[in-house]
């Protein structure tokens, strides 16, 4: 659910670009649709909103010289926390230097939970055996098949990942966007997308011993993330995960 900000994605005066390509058959000029042109991005008006950006963007097919139309992206934001120092104070790098290992590996407690193994193959009621790719190991767990974001069992290699993904979910405002560490050149914040697996932008979150990580905090309307106008130094994080006693 994106909230405010897909509500202010819609009442902008631009296209706003998804990552596939598009042809654009637009009237020739502003008053007749609304949306601004341009010829390059320095000529698009300021979207009042930093979790997006515009940029003037020109169809291959149109002739030389033709205008382009201003679009709206969502802002690129990287995901590394080592770009985010703990010495500098700053809440995600805080948030991850918290992050303890061991609180991440282990079986469950009680098997046939969400995220948990099943229970000599059966599941808690509501839950059905799945199988999740984690990395590049398929893991078998419990999970709710009606669960947008779907549950990610903790592992060694992706302790943090939940950290991560609560920064790119806390910017943006939207409990869907995630940490997608696949991306060459650093790993960045993206709407998550449901045919991909965990940790390379899929929709999950990381549960843990049956329960999903204390690190996520809710973005719904009212909530404490951002709005558009907070910068990422004002990061929300709940408590670490902790290991079992």
């Amino acid at each position: 659910m994106r909230f405010d900000l897909e509500k202010r994605l819609l009442a902008l005066p631009f296209v706003f670009a998804t990552a596939a390509a598009c042809t654009l058959v637009l009237p020739p000029d502003e008053d007749a649709d609304g949306v601004q042109r341009c010829q390059n991005s320095e000529e698009c008006r300021d979207l009042g909103d930093n979790r997006l950006e515009a940029s003037c963007f020109t169809d291959n097919d149109q002739p030389d010289g033709a205008d382009g139309v201003c679009i709206a992206t969502y802002f690129d934001l990287r995901c590394d926390p080592e770009l985010f120092p703990a010495a500098d104070m700053h809440p995600f790098g805080e948030a991850f230097e918290d992050v303890d290992q061991n609180a991440y590996v282990g079986d469950c407690e009680t098997a046939g939970e969400r995220g948990c193994a099943p229970d000599a193959g059966s599941c808690a009621a509501g839950l059905e055996v799945t199988q999740v790719m984690v990395g590049d190991s398929s893991v078998t767990i419990c999970d709710d098949p009606g669960a947008t974001l779907k549950a990610m069992p903790g592992t060694i290699n992706t302790a943090g990942q939940d950290v991560q993904d609560n920064f790119c979910r806390w910017y943006f405002g939207d409990n869907n966007f995630v940490c997608d560490t696949s991306v060459s050149g650093g790993a960045r914040c993206r709407p998550c997308d449901a045919d991909k697996d965990a940790t390379r932008g899929g929709c999950y979150e990381t549960w843990l011993n049956g329960a999903r990580s204390p690190v996520y905090v809710d973005c719904a309307e009212g909530s404490s993330c951002n709005g558009g106008n907070q910068g990422t130094t004002d990061a929300v994080f709940g408590p670490p995960a902790e290991p079992l006693p």
